[in-house]
C-alpha cells in the first residue's frame, strides 16, 4: 500500500459517515425496525457520496495510473506492438486435399 493511503479529509470523512450508517442499520436490526435500517443504507450511500465530493474538491488522494494506457509511461510491462504480418499458407484457411 502507498504511504498516504487513506490518510486524506476526504478518506476519514466517508469512513465516518459510512460508520455511522452501518451503526444504525445495525441497531435497526437488533430492534426489528425495518425503515431504520434502511435509512441506515442511505446513510452508507451518503457516505460514499461525500467522500467522492471531497475528493473531487481536491480534499482526497489524487488518482495516478501508471499502466500501458498512459502515454507518459515508459515501464517494461507495456506491450509491444508487432506490424501485421500476411497470413502464411498454412494459416490461410484453405485446404487442398
Amino acid at each position: 500500500m502507498a504511504e498516504s493511503h487513506g490518510h486524506t479529509v476526504a478518506a476519514w470523512t466517508a469512513v465516518a459517515v459510512m460508520f455511522v450508517g452501518f451503526l444504525v442499520a445495525g441497531l435497526a436490526v437488533v430492534l426489528a425496525m425495518p425503515w431504520l435500517f434502511w435509512v441506515g443504507i442511505v446513510v452508507v450511500a451518503a457516505g460514499a457520496v461525500v467522500g467522492k465530493v471531497l475528493q473531487m474538491m481536491g480534499m482526497g488522494q489524487t488518482v495516478a495510473y501508471q499502466d500501458h494506457h498512459d502515454p507518459a509511461y515508459s515501464g517494461s510491462d507495456a506491450p509491444t506492438e508487432r506490424p501485421l504480418q500476411p497470413p502464411t499458407s498454412h494459416e490461410s484457411g484453405s485446404a487442398t486435399s
